[in-house]
């Protein structure tokens, strides 16, 4: 019994620094050089620029291609090794569950149709994750994707990460009305899918006392976003309102 409570210690304590080890301080000064360009990231020349096989969800008929950076000095570890942006792993489509797993910087939108390709955005990002919204497809005939990702580098280390801000984004399911829903240096915190409403709910939390960190001090903000009419809106709300 004491080995096992000595081992359960020792890995809670492992997984708490491993967190404590990502978390990095927000840097507020000198705002405008938190946004990186391809230019910055290409001088490192022990990286290539690559596009992935590409994927789609089920049903749809619009082709994403991802595209992230190779680093050339792991070769042997893996084809999308961890370095800079995580190192880009390749993304994994689970048609499934509609999402887009990885560590992504660009995302190129194909039209097989209409033979229109065009990119989601030319800055440079780190998304994490793409959702397809394919409730809302069926209910109201609505395609959108829904992005988690990292858009400045908020910690000023020179590259943009999941050691930044996390911000939650939209776009349609080709990859134009491409918006920013969190507002800038807001931490995403997640996100919850409401069928019968048609609503996304989702929290951030602000960095009110601006000591970089994000803790309990700091204030957290709720939000919906209604797809009920035609077209969608963010909504504000306070559930403690009640009890405070």
């Amino acid at each position: 019994m004491k080995i096992y409570i000595f081992l359960l210690t020792f890995i809670l304590v492992m997984f708490s620094c491993e967190g404590n080890k990502r978390q990095e301080p927000v840097d507020y000064t000198d705002d405008n050089t938190s946004t990186l360009s391809i230019e910055n990231i290409l001088t490192d020349t022990s990286k290539v620029l690559m596009a992935e096989s590409p994927v789609y969800f089920d049903s749809t008929r619009i082709i994403i291609h991802p595209i992230g950076f190779v680093s050339l000095d792991e070769p042997k570890r893996s084809r999308f090794s961890k370095s800079s942006y995580d190192g880009y792993e390749a993304p994994m489509a689970n048609n499934s569950k509609d999402f887009i797993r990885g560590n992504i910087t660009y995302l190129l939108f194909e039209d097989v149709d209409n033979g229109v390709t065009r990119p989601l955005t030319k800055e440079v990002l780190n998304i994490s994750s793409v959702e397809y919204m394919r409730d809302l497809a069926r209910k109201k005939d609505k395609h959108y994707l829904l992005y988690i990702l990292q858009d400045k580098d908020t910690n000023k280390d020179g590259i943009i990460d999941s050691r930044d801000i996390t911000s939650l984004y939209i776009s349609n399911l080709d990859g134009t009305g491409f918006l920013k829903i969190s507002k800038n240096f807001f931490q995403y915190r997640g996100g919850e899918w409401v069928s019968w409403c048609s609503r996304y709910y989702f929290q951030t939390i602000e960095d009110a006392d601006r000591n970089g960190e994000f803790d309990k001090r700091d204030t957290y903000h709720y939000y919906y976003i209604d797809f009920s009419s035609d077209s969608y809106k963010v909504v504000e709300y306070n559930p403690l309102k009640a009890v405070l």
